[in-house]
């Protein structure tokens, strides 16, 4: 089920050769929290060349599929993410070819020409990664146990929290999980200046050879802060003493 479309303008727009979302190809805004199991349609998504939505032939997912050296990316606008909001974002997957030199993951906070945002991916090699494109490079990288199979499916997650709203600083989190084991690369003190108001939060992909992948249940949610995961723990338990305490009719 897709939730929080917020625009009228739901086609799907298929832009840039190269893996670039220019600002035309934008077709809706979406808030908070957005999630979308592709059993209707991709049409929030501002795809790149390579992402196809197919009901039938695949099943009801995001399909991807590109040949050698290519990347691709399919991005959502969530206009939220313009002010500092802890996040989540979360994704299920299915490599239908696998081998050296591809990677799956997700583009965050990046701007509507593609240049800068925040690329977290796991590679056939094993290697999760979290990588500022356009500004600082290479953030952390880990090699996990977890060994990518062709037909299997993954799901991946990223977190992102702001430890100071103010300079912008944030900890990451990227994992990937076959349903019993979990992989992670973390990085504390993230200087998210230059992506700061960045909305747009997608897939990204990459092949050095024919890659083919299909996406399933994308989700994209804010991260209570502990004040308020506070105040809801104790309205829950106070709503549980007072049922508790419910005199006997």
């Amino acid at each position: 089920m897709k939730t929080t479309l917020t625009t009228p303008l739901r086609t799907l727009a298929l832009c840039g050769l190269f893996g670039t979302i220019g600002a035309g190809c934008l077709s809706a805004t979406v808030t908070l929290p957005y999630s979308n199991d592709f059993s209707s349609d991709a049409d929030d998504f501002s795809a790149a060349t390579g992402f196809t939505y197919d009901v039938g032939t695949y099943g009801e997912v995001y399909h991807y599929e590109r040949g050698s050296s290519a990347t691709g990316l399919s991005l959502v606008d969530v206009t939220d993410l313009a002010s500092p909001v802890d996040f989540t974002v979360s994704t299920s997957f299915t490599p239908l070819l696998v081998g050296a030199g591809r990677s799956f993951g997700f583009a965050v906070m990046s701007d509507a020409g593609s240049s800068e945002y925040l690329l977290v991916d796991w590679s056939t090699v094993n290697s999760l990664r979290l990588h500022e494109i356009g500004g600082a490079g290479l953030l952390n990288s880990n090699t996990g146990s977890i060994t990518m199979t062709q037909d299997a499916e993954y799901t991946l997650t990223f977190s992102g929290i702001y430890t100071d709203t103010v300079n912008k600083i944030m900890d990451l989190s990227f994992s990937v999980s076959d349903g019993t084991n979990t992989d992670t690369v973390t990085y504390s003190g993230f200087d998210a200046t230059d992506l700061s108001g960045n909305t747009l939060v997608g897939y990204r992909a990459y092949g050095l050879y024919a890659n083919t992948v299909e996406f399933d249940n994308f989700s994209v949610s804010a991260i209570p802060e502990p004040s308020t995961l506070a105040l809801l723990l104790g309205a829950g338990m106070g709503a549980l003493v007072f049922v508790r305490r419910k005199p006997r009719l």
